[in-house]
């Protein structure tokens, strides 16, 4: 009896070893499988367009395409080279386990992959072919001068079939279609600001000097009423962002008005309640900002920090939310935004 008794003890489970509540620590992407993926990216074009799609499709967002055509998905892992194909099934893995994930490091891994595709284009033969080609049409087409221009337009996108392909004669004979009363061919770093005035028609190049990037066209706008003293604006949830702006700001984009007068900035007091896009509420209540929950330093600024949410700046958090999760009601792809109904706390509506 004594011999069995044993035996019962040493098949028994330790008690100890079970945790009734299991920690919920952040779950960090594999750094060396991200690191092979990036490297295998930046010596072939093939494996950069599967990389970007895929770490396009783990964050979420919906970014400016550089390639032509649907860009790579999950599903279509199984077309990276066989070295890497083991680090692209860690990744996904990662991304689909239930913890919490920290995603600054793919948003690295993509601003590397995205520079890898640049650097693949503008040094291929085919790629100085087709930047001298961009750089006549240049000549012909100037961008606008700093006198011109105004900012009393509304910008629309036109010709997505031709982002992400070489600028040729075909894209300019396509744009004038449209009528515009200047055409102009901007670099990546030219300013925006006559992309905005009305009439002119704006083809922005790529990074790599002869990719279409964008191709806008500004109209002028009718002149609205002056806002009412309505304190109630219904629209998308937006995760506003421009230079100057120092972060994300969270906004919501009015049925009822047009351009960036739409935007109206959510603020401390107001009420907001949060809807997908078939009605159900999600969450409401009153807007108590946070400016405390996930604060970082600056990489370059160390003595200065900021909040951060899925990997970018932002200015608050709603109190009683983790950073991410805040952000996820806001920074979603355009066709899957989600609802919201702002009543402002105070004052008529202010325009952005």
């Amino acid at each position: 009896m004594n011999m069995v008794r044993a035996r019962l003890r040493k098949k028994a489970p330790s008690l100890k070893a079970v945790d009734p509540k299991p920690s919920r620590e952040i779950s960090i992407a594999p750094e060396k499988s991200l690191k092979r993926i990036v490297d295998a990216a930046a010596n072939d074009l093939a494996t950069a367009r599967l990389a970007e799609g895929l770490l396009g499709s783990l964050l979420g967002r919906n970014r400016q395409p550089q390639f032509s055509g649907r860009p790579a998905g999950l599903r279509e892992w199984s077309a990276f080279p066989a070295k890497v194909r083991k680090d692209v099934h860690s990744l996904i893995s990662w991304a689909l386990s239930p913890t919490r994930h920290d995603v600054a490091a793919l948003y690295r891994a993509s601003i590397d992959v995205r520079s890898a595709v640049v650097s693949l284009r503008r040094d291929s033969s085919l790629g100085k072919h087709f930047r001298a080609r961009a750089r006549r049409l240049m000549c012909l087409y100037p961008p606008l001068s700093q006198a011109k221009w105004r900012s009393s337009g509304t910008s629309f996108t036109l010709l997505p079939a031709e982002v992400g392909k070489p600028l040729t004669e075909r894209v300019i004979e396509l744009a004038k279609t449209f009528k515009p009363s200047t055409l102009e061919i901007i670099s990546q770093s030219d300013p925006m600001n006559s992309t905005w005035t009305p009439g002119v028609l704006s083809i922005r190049l790529g990074a790599d000097g002869y990719t279409v990037e964008t191709i806008t066209f500004a109209l002028e706008m009718p002149k609205q009423a002056p806002p009412d003293k309505r304190r109630r604006i219904e629209g998308e949830l937006v995760d506003f962002f421009e230079t100057g702006t120092g972060g994300v700001i969270w906004m919501v984009e009015d049925d009822c008005r047009h351009g960036r007068e739409a935007l109206e900035m959510i603020c401390e007091g107001d009420h907001l309640t949060i809807t997908d896009q078939l009605g159900a509420i999600l969450w409401r209540g009153t807007i108590r900002c946070d400016k405390e929950t996930g604060l970082r330093p600056h990489p370059l600024n160390v003595q200065y920090s900021q909040q951060c949410a899925l990997g970018c700046w932002v200015h608050w958090i709603q109190k009683g939310f983790e950073p991410d999760e805040w952000a996820k009601f806001f920074m979603r792809a355009d066709n899957d935004r989600l609802r919201g109904i702002l009543r402002k706390n105070r004052g008529p509506i202010r325009a952005a």
